[in-house]
Parts: C-alpha cells; structure tokens; sequence
C-alpha cells in the first residue's frame, strides 16, 4: 500500500489510517508523526482505537434511543411515581467510589432490627431502560463493558443514561434492584429476598471519605466490621486472599499525568467489595435454586500452591509468584465453584450500567423477582457468553497496555532515572521484573559479576523509554 507524506495526497492519510489500523498493519516508518503534524492524530493517540474499531462516540439510533428514554421516562422515574416498586426512599443510602465516578451503580444501607441489622445492596435498575435486541441493547453487547483508561472513558451505555437517570445520584429517586438482608446480633446471615425499589441516595461518599468517617459513623463502622466478617468467612471456605496495591493513572485535560497508589485493603474498599461480593454469590445461589438460567463465573483450583496466600502479608513477590498460578476465570451457563472467592456459585450482577453480563443476570433476577418467566433462555445466554468473550479480552488487553504506556509516558516526561526494582524470576538472557513503585513488570538482561535471585530487592537505572514503541531498557545501578 502507497501512503503520501506530503502534498496534495496527503488528505489521504484519513483513510490510510483507518485501513492499516483495521487491518492490524504498523504503520510505516515515521507515517505517526506525519499524522500527528496533520492533525489526524494526537501525539498520545490511542491506537488501540483503531485497531479494534472502538468507537468513542454512540450511533444515531443509540442516541435517539437514549433521548426517548430521557424524555419519556427519566421525568416519571425523578417524580418517584414510577411502576409498582416497593418505595426505600426512606432508607438512608450511601455510595463509596472513586473521585471521578459519575456513573454509580450500587448503593448501601443499614437499617436496626428487632434482634438484628438488615442490610441493603440496592443495585442501579439499568435493565428497565435497556430493553432487549433494541439500539441500546445490541450497542451494549457490543461494547461489553465501560472502559476506564487513564486519559479517557469510554461508556457501556450513553452517558444521558449511564450517569442520568440509570445513575444512584445523591438525592434523586431512582429505580433499584435492592437485595435486602437480614443479620442477627452476631452478625449471621438469617434471610434475604430481592425486590424492585426505588430509592434516594442521601450521602455520595468518595472511598477517602468513607475511610476518614469508618472510626465515627456508625453505619460505616457496621458495615467494616461486617466486611471484615465475611472475607474471614471466605478464607475458611477455601478463598485466596492475594490483594495488590492498584495504580491509579489520571491524564487531565492539560495532559497532566497523576499517579497514586490505591490501598486495595483500605476499609472502604474490604466494605464494598465484600458486599458485593456476597450480593453477588447470593444471586448465584438464588437463580440456581430455582433452576432459572443464569451467566455464572468461575475460578478452579490454582495450579499449584506454593504457600498458604492468605499468610503472604504486604509481601509483593509472593503474591506475584502465587497469582502466575491462579486458573483463569470463566463465564458459562452452569453454575460452578468460584476457588478464588471461596464460592460454591458466582455470578455478577452489581455493575449493570458497566457490564453486559451484569446488565442481564439483572434482568433474570427482576424475572425471578416478579414471578415471570426468564427474560433469556439458556441457549441465549450461552449466544452472548460467546459474543462477550472478544469485547472484553479486547477491553482488558487495552486497559493493560494503555495504562503501561501512561507510566512510561510518566518515566519519560518526570525524567526518572533510577527506580527501586523486585527480581520475580530469571530466564536464559534476562531477569523478570517488577518495578513496585509503579506496579510495571519489565526486563533486563542479566547482570554480569553479581547474581540476583527471585525475591531479591535492588536499584536499576533507566536506559532507555519510548512509550510509543514500548521501549523500557534497564540496567543495574
């Protein structure tokens, strides 16, 4: 193929880019540049866009689709007369997400019983305003899931919809799939059921909030205290606890790079993940019970165990060493046990606006809840298992590499020369490596005069770093 750099061919780049990308064809040598001097790009262009054919923006029909629901709908859902719900705007709601999240999806409570605490996971009603094989429908599928990059967020669902009238807004009714669930005094499960809600959320809590109010609220300290509880619980019943650290990058509109380290056992984070954890295994063992078809989630038994990960502590070598044994998760339509989590079944629901298989485990459980027969049968749900599958490898695959290239990016404009490094393993030609501060895994060739071993702790210096080309070359310092 013959591409232009200059004159009057060079409109010609719009298409030429968007064949070889499609085509999954490099560009030829320096033809990014003259992209980027054109126009046509931007000097960090995600180019996994092109690649997989992502597209930032939603067609005309999804648009017109998301309208009418705004206009129809939304206006009846914000007057709180909205169907036949059981009404829990009275119930105290919270959120805890990240600084940036506009699209909340879940929403806790606690309410004091007679002998006992009933808790509330109220997940946001997507499924009422996707209705299926429609525009919204068929782009969702298609999507898989949000995307959250560091530089950009790319949405299941239109944002008039996924942060508008899907969203569990501080103070706005909103309609709801609430799991209610009911504890004695010492913090055992007795009961639960699902039903169709609507709720107001009356605190919208980042995770540092939560975590500055756990020692004083006291449905924060409740709700730590029982999610300490059931990840104990997990761990008898076989689970693997193997947190690590989370790296959050944030590219601002200036083009400012901001990374900080998210603290994954923070007990804001153990509150939700473990309620959602537990709301989603309930789920699991529900559906199954009632024999009502379901997408399930899966985990064997690790390969190998090389020590007991629950005993592993803050140490990363460890924990990196385990995880390189893990078996790898799995979606079906049969109910199995979940080994990571220490789950007999597990299924997600809790993420509707940012999952499809969320978005419809949803809808079985509203089935369920009403009475009424499955919104899918088996043989459909096994039909979108199958169409996820690319999406979302495609999905996790960009948000890995984009995320590697924003810290390279950082080492790059920060000028870091020496970085504090952890050996996880040695090949032929080179050491395996993890550079902690910035959770990145690298290579380097071995060293000469000084051996190094799996666990060992050293300096390296940078050599070399190219963002574009994935370039990271170390060396002792």
């Amino acid at each position: 193929m013959d591409l232009y750099l200059h004159g009057p061919e060079a409109a010609t780049y719009q298409q030429a880019k968007t064949i070889l990308s499609l085509a999954q064809i490099p560009l030829p040598q320096g033809a990014f540049q003259v992209l980027v001097k054109l126009g046509a790009w931007r000097e960090d262009e995600n180019l996994y866009f092109h690649r997989f054919g992502i597209q930032e923006t939603f067609p005309p029909p999804v648009m017109t689709a998301a309208d009418r629901v705004e206009q129809e709908l939304a206006p009846v859902v914000s007057l709180g007369t909205y169907g036949e719900r059981e009404d829990l705007t009275a119930l105290e709601l919270l959120t805890i997400d990240g600084p940036m999240t506009r699209d909340y999806d879940d929403a806790l409570s606690v309410r004091a019983l007679d002998h006992g605490t009933e808790v509330g996971i109220h997940i946001a009603d997507a499924a009422e305003f996707v209705g299926r094989h429609g525009p919204l429908d068929e782009e969702a599928l298609g999507r898989a899931t949000s995307l959250y990059l560091p530089d950009s967020k790319i949405p299941m669902l239109p944002p008039l919809l996924s942060e508008g009238v899907c969203s569990l807004r501080e103070g706005e009714n909103r309609l709801a799939l609430s799991l209610l669930i009911r504890f004695d005094q010492d913090d055992r499960l007795l009961d639960y059921r699902f039903t169709l809600s609507r709720v107001r959320v009356h605190r919208q809590l980042t995770y540092s909030d939560a975590n500055d109010l756990i020692a004083t609220d006291g449905t924060l300290g409740y709700l730590f205290r029982l999610g300490t509880r059931l990840r104990r619980q997990r761990i008898v019943k076989g689970a693997l606890h193997l947190p690590l650290p989370e790296l959050r990058i944030w590219v601002n509109s200036n083009g400012v790079i901001h990374i900080s380290r998210v603290d994954r056992e923070a007990p804001s984070q153990v509150v939700v993940s473990e309620l959602m954890i537990l709301a989603n295994a309930l789920a699991a063992a529900e559906l199954a019970a009632r024999g009502v078809p379901a997408i399930y989630r899966s985990q064997e038994k690790p390969q190998e165990v090389l020590f007991d990960p629950n005993s592993a502590g803050d140490d990363l070598y460890l924990k990196y060493r385990q995880r390189r044994f893990l078996s790898r998760a799995e979606l079906g339509i049969t109910p199995k046990p979940h080994n990571g989590l220490g789950m007999e079944a597990y299924t997600s629901w809790t993420s509707p606006i940012r999952r499809y298989v969320d978005l419809v485990v949803q809808r079985q459980l509203k089935s369920m809840a009403l009475g009424a027969p499955p919104a899918h049968d088996r043989d459909g749900l096994g039909e979108i298992v199958a169409r996820v599958a690319l999406p979302q490898s495609r999905a996790q695959l960009m948000k890995r590499q984009w995320t590697r290239y924003w810290v390279l990016r950082y080492l790059e404009r920060e000028r870091i020369k020496t970085l504090d490094a952890l050996v996880l393993d040695q090949g032929v030609r080179n050491y395996y490596l993890l550079l902690p501060d910035y959770l990145l895994e690298a290579n380097m060739p071995l060293a000469e005069g000084r051996r190094l071993k799996p666990g060992d702790h050293f300096r390296v210096e940078i050599v070399k770093v190219d963002p574009r080309e994935e370039v990271l070359k170390l060396t002792m310092a």
